[in-house]
């Protein structure tokens, strides 16, 4: 199983819960919760779990910049936007991804604003045919 099916999956993934967040926040009122990020950086590691504090300890393997549905590789020293704030957003949003060691779980961890903040889990499915899936998606921990 390659790592580079496994990281499609998650980018996927990201780009469901991006637009996801957009649907959800673009008919409230961007004076009381401001406006959501219209970009993201996502970068990917190996075998860092659900625990954020893990991401910090290494560097990552792979960094992308999602605008809407476009996915670019960028540069790995691309350091996350936190500052200014739009109310309960940052104006980039933040995306951790990982698959574990042996290849059988991959996470997912993402941040929006200073409290907003999700991870979730998944078990790694191959298919007979050899194609990579994310199945059995567990909500972790809400921030």
């Amino acid at each position: 199983m390659e790592s580079q099916e496994i990281e499609i999956e998650l980018i996927h993934e990201c780009i469901r819960i991006f637009k996801n967040v957009h649907r959800e926040f673009e008919l409230k009122d961007p004076q009381i919760y401001g406006k959501t990020p219209q970009t993201a950086v996502i970068k990917y590691y190996n075998d860092c779990g659900s625990d954020l504090i893990n991401y910090g300890k290494k560097a990552a393997e792979k960094t992308w910049r999602l605008q809407g549905e476009h996915v670019s590789l960028t540069t790995n020293s691309h350091v996350f936007q936190k500052e200014p704030v739009c109310k309960m957003f940052f104006y980039e949003a933040s995306f951790w991804i990982s698959s574990s060691r042996d290849r059988k779980k991959a996470f997912l961890i993402y941040q929006l604003g200073p409290r907003y903040a999700r991870a979730f889990s998944y078990e790694i499915a191959v298919s007979e045919n050899g194609k990579i899936s994310l199945s059995n998606e567990s909500l972790l921990w809400v921030s």
